[in-house]
């Protein structure tokens, strides 16, 4: 009987049938079993490894007992492991996950099976087909398709990783932040209607058999709301054309963000928005104007206002760390009254995302020209606790959604 890690997923005295999602299993005599779901298949070792496919047959994951390895689409890694103080994680090379998973797979053979559940045809009849894409899986094909589409994903809130991204624009509009170093080298540009119907085509044929798993659109990529109503409109006529009412959520700028109407806003809802991400990084304005962010405290609250009235969601993303030891009692001070200003609650989310540092960014070259000092972690971590103590949220819209946003551990 699987132990360990595997036993969050299947016990054999439990019929297939009875788990919530799961359609066949396969018990391969003195082997491994296999699993079949709405979403992936799962083949659960004796040595306590468990390797998920998509119904595409692209390994998605290999747990283990403290750790497990997360491919994204892009093909990415994020290994993550328990320890006796937490959970760590970080990116790492592909090579070794992809190595045993194809040695793993291709040892299933379906001919010794012990049991079979609903029945032994109808199982196999289920699981083969997958199975055998599994075994074929090309994991640099794969991840040289997605570059084709997407070029690359360069971040996503972290409640929507999940989402399936469509790209109505390339690159950031603005670009000039201090502090990010996500869009370098990529030309912004909004794609013309037949080419984000191309695009989508794309992603379509893409995910497949594994397209139904996704049940979030993202607009991206840094900023696709800052196009002009009408071509705004026809982006999302094309969305809701392909993906019918799939809720639809995208990023948002605050410097312009705030000239669109509520009635526009409200327009935008009825194609399908759902929820807008905001960069606010700050409520203080000097450090605003020093991290080259053109927006302003008055034009975040606006924007959030507006969104808000117009029946959208959001989510304001909190740069901790941001102007260092030099900015950290103003950024506290006017950051929680900031947020203390604005009408969030139930439904909405408050990201507190710690600054990277990247070596011979430009955030990195303007520390050093303008004598800043960058906060150690631990002054991250009470730097964003004393945010967090001080705000407070007015009960009759409830309780906005507060996390974290780890820009390193991100993978698409």
């Amino acid at each position: 009987m699987p132990t360990g890690s595997t036993q969050l997923y299947y016990q054999r005295d439990r019929l297939v049938s009875d788990v919530p999602g799961y359609s066949a299993g396969v018990q391969i005599k003195g082997g491994p079993y296999l699993a079949l779901s709405a979403t992936e298949l799962a083949v659960y070792f004796p040595e306590d490894v468990a390797l998920h496919y998509d119904l595409e047959g692209r390994l998605t994951k290999i747990a283990e007992l403290n750790q497990y390895y997360r491919r994204g689409l892009s093909g990415r890694v994020l290994w993550t492991r328990k320890t006796a103080t937490g959970i760590e994680r970080k990116i790492v090379p592909p090579d070794k996950m992809i190595h045993r998973a194809r040695r793993l797979i291709a040892s299933v053979k379906l001919d010794k099976i012990e049991t079979a559940k609903p029945d032994r045809e109808t199982a196999l009849g289920r699981i083969a087909g997958v199975l055998e894409k599994a075994q074929a899986f090309n994991h640099e094909r794969d991840a040289l398709r997605f570059r084709e589409i997407y070029r690359d994903v360069a971040i996503l809130p972290p409640d929507v990783y999940t989402a399936l991204v469509l790209q109505a624009t390339q690159g950031c509009s603005y670009d000039k932040c201090l502090f990010c170093e996500l869009y370098r080298n990529v030309r912004f540009q909004a794609r013309k209607p037949e080419e984000f119907r191309a695009h989508v085509a794309a992603v379509r044929q893409f995910m497949g058999a594994a397209l139904p798993t996704r049940r979030t659109l993202f607009l991206g990529e840094a900023n696709a709301l800052v196009q002009r109503q009408a071509d705004l409109v026809e982006v999302f006529h094309i969305v809701r054309e392909n993906f019918g009412n799939l809720p639809v959520t995208s990023f948002l700028d605050a410097f312009t963000g705030w000239r669109r109407t509520v009635e526009q806003w409200r327009e935008l809802r009825q194609c399908g928005l759902r929820r807008v991400y905001i960069g606010m990084e700050t409520g203080d304005a000097k450090l605003l104007e020093w991290l080259q962010k053109p927006s302003t405290p008055a034009s975040v609250a606006r924007t959030v206002e507006n969104l808000k009235e117009a029946g959208i969601a959001v989510g304001v993303i909190v740069l901790i760390g941001a102007g260092g030891q030099q900015f950290a009692l103003s950024h506290v001070r006017e950051t929680v009254a900031l947020l203390n200003r604005l009408p969030v609650g139930k439904g909405d989310y408050i990201y507190f995302s710690p600054l990277v540092i990247y070596p011979n960014g430009r955030y990195c070259q303007a520390m050093y020209c303008n004598g800043v000092n960058s906060l150690s972690p631990p002054q991250m971590r009470e730097q964003e606790r004393s945010i967090r103590e001080g705000l407070r949220f007015d009960a009759r819209r409830g309780r906005p959604y507060l996390a974290r946003y780890e820009l390193e551990q991100f993978v698409y």
